[in-house]
């Protein structure tokens, strides 16, 4: 079975993840030597991603990520600026007497360059010398806790961090979830698409919970939580395969 686009999205991620769903579904449909995929033109109003004829479905790509504001958290973990922030304040200090842990808040994202990380970097070295319990640089503040038993060393975390939970992944898919319903309606009605399905595909992009029993219970709490479940069929791309959610 071959593959062929008569129109393609500006974002390759959306292409991908179209592909294999259809190739995960394909089957169900009976034999294809060609399977033609459309990119539907953006509107005036909000359009779902993709029209496949051939499958009588359309599709909506979503991202599963959590909040803006928690990606970017997330994002300072995985770039491993806080093993910089340790390098470079081990580096100010220079031989340690103790074994010092910093727990740094985590109300705001941190950077890994510029006036304020450098800023933080000064201040969190300072006061560990200072043997102050806590302090502040900018709108960052931290915790030092001091240990003599062991040998010294410096740890830097962030303090208070949230593992993510079905439940708060669920609340914000809920509003992801509603938008699409109301994209693959508006548009099966103004085509009068009568005998086509409509499909959500949640592509999981860009986030910590990599557990696939989490994100599938966040969906299935979503959706329960939707006033109106108007969807065909909800599927996820995750770890590198498609799977249906329901």
């Amino acid at each position: 079975m071959k593959i062929n686009f008569s129109s393609q999205s500006d974002d390759d991620r959306e292409n991908h993840v179209i592909s294999e769903f259809v190739e995960f579904i394909a089957d169900d449909f009976g034999e294809f030597e060609i399977i033609n995929i459309e990119r539907i033109p953006e509107t005036d109003f909000q359009t779902p991603d993709f029209l496949v004829r051939d499958l009588l479905s359309i599709v909506e790509i979503k991202k599963v990520t959590e909040d803006p504001s928690y990606m970017q958290k997330i994002g300072s973990l995985r770039h491993d600026i806080l093993s910089k922030i340790k390098r470079e304040v081990e580096n100010k200090l220079g031989n340690l007497t103790d074994n010092i842990l910093v727990s740094i808040n985590n109300s705001k994202a941190l950077k890994s360059r510029g006036k304020e990380y450098e800023s933080l970097i000064q201040n969190i070295s300072k006061d560990i010398r200072e043997k102050n319990d806590y302090g502040f640089s900018g709108d960052y503040g931290y915790r030092i806790d001091r240990n003599s038993e062991g040998a010294p060393r410096l740890t830097v975390i962030y303090s208070g961090f949230e593992y993510p939970s079905p439940e708060k992944l669920a609340r914000h898919l809920k509003d992801v979830m509603a938008n699409a319903i109301v994209q693959l309606n508006n548009y099966k009605e103004a085509y009068r698409l009568k005998d086509y399905k409509k499909i959500l595909v949640f592509d999981h992009f860009f986030t910590h919970a990599e557990d696939l029993s989490l994100t599938v219970n966040a969906i299935e709490i979503a959706y329960n939580l939707l006033s109106s479940k108007d969807l065909d069929n909800i599927f996820l791309q995750m770890n590198k395969a498609i799977i249906k959610v329901r």
